[in-house]
């Protein structure tokens, strides 16, 4: 049995089940997945709902307190009290504390200072638990044993690209998130999908970047594809339509009225795919199916600051710094 534990945005979840599904692949074993975070009072303006469902084929079954207990029991009791909101009670600071207090590590240091000294997985003591949280590959992923709980962001395909024929499989959606008005234009011509997510960065004055980059990424599509029409997806649009056209004076057509699973579901059927600094694009322009596809990502160095994520991305797309 292997646990993944789910939460946060779309594209998060999307990196935690794809490592439980490697894992539990290849060890031949059941995958679970812990979905408590979203029974939780999350305290953003903008709360994660859990989107795994727009998968008709992710048909894992929910682990329940006694399947987290065994393996990770801190873990549990704190699902619990998240569900009984008694967590927010206690008050976040206390929680912490006292976790990081049970999980000390042989050394003396504590799983926090350890992973930021040395991002490689690691084993929690006192539990079965695998946590990684770097986004740096490790191969000590190939030996992670039956009936453990993993936790972290796996955020890198090498975790499960031998693997990435089922997990396409897995990640398929269902035929109602494809908007028929705007696939059918989409279908239609050499069309590239412009990912632009503001998000909480718009709200913490972190986009300097975002209009440079997208002229940027425009013109080098342009300059392979002359004929290429821009399809903007985005959790922001109105922002989108203000400022668009100052990064390159273009025709666009702004996706509006869906969820995040419909503008994912229509970024996989574009030709071409700019992403934004998100894992939600990189899932997006990773499930794109077209052979020919060009693939356009910012550097991680704009929206990390710093270099822990390089592979991050697939080595065939175009990284502009």
């Amino acid at each position: 049995m292997i646990i993944a534990s789910i939460s946060c945005g779309m594209g998060n979840q999307m990196f935690a089940y794809a490592a439980g599904f490697a894992v539990s692949e290849r060890l031949g074993t059941e995958l679970l997945l812990d979905t408590e975070w979203y029974n939780k009072k999350q305290p953003r303006k903008d709360p994660r709902p859990y989107s795994l469902d727009c998968f008709p084929l992710i048909t894992e079954r929910k682990a329940s307190f006694s399947d987290v207990y065994r393996l990770f029991p801190f873990q549990a009791v704190k699902n619990y009290l998240y569900g009984k909101n008694i967590f927010c009670f206690l008050g976040r600071h206390i929680i912490k504390e006292l976790m990081i207090k049970m999980m000390l590590l042989p050394e003396g240091k504590s799983r926090i200072k350890f992973l930021e000294s040395d991002p490689v997985l690691l084993p929690i003591p006192r539990s079965r638990v695998f946590t990684q949280y770097s986004g740096v590959y490790s191969d000590k992923f190939m030996m992670i044993p039956d009936d453990v709980y993993l936790c972290g962001t796996w955020e890198n395909e090498k975790f499960f690209k031998d693997y990435s024929t089922g997990l396409k499989k897995k990640f398929t959606f269902s035929h109602e998130y494809f908007d028929v008005s705007y696939a059918d234009k989409i279908r239609s011509c050499n069309s590239a999908a412009v990912h632009v997510r503001l998000g909480d960065k718009l709200r913490d004055g972190e986009v300097d970047f975002t209009g440079e980059y997208l002229s940027h990424a425009i013109r080098r599509i342009l300059s392979i594809h002359d004929d290429v029409k821009f399809f903007v997806f985005s959790d922001n649009t109105e922002w989108c339509r203000k400022n668009m056209k100052k990064f390159y004076d273009t025709e666009y057509t702004f996706i509006e009225g869906g969820t995040p699973a419909n503008d994912m579901a229509l970024m996989t059927i574009c030709r071409h795919v700019i992403a934004g600094p998100s894992t939600f694009s990189w899932w997006g322009a990773w499930l794109n199916d077209n052979p020919n596809k060009i693939v356009i990502a910012p550097s991680q160095k704009l929206w990390c600051q710093d270099n822990t994520h390089m592979d991050f991305y697939p080595s065939e797309w175009i990284i502009m710094e």
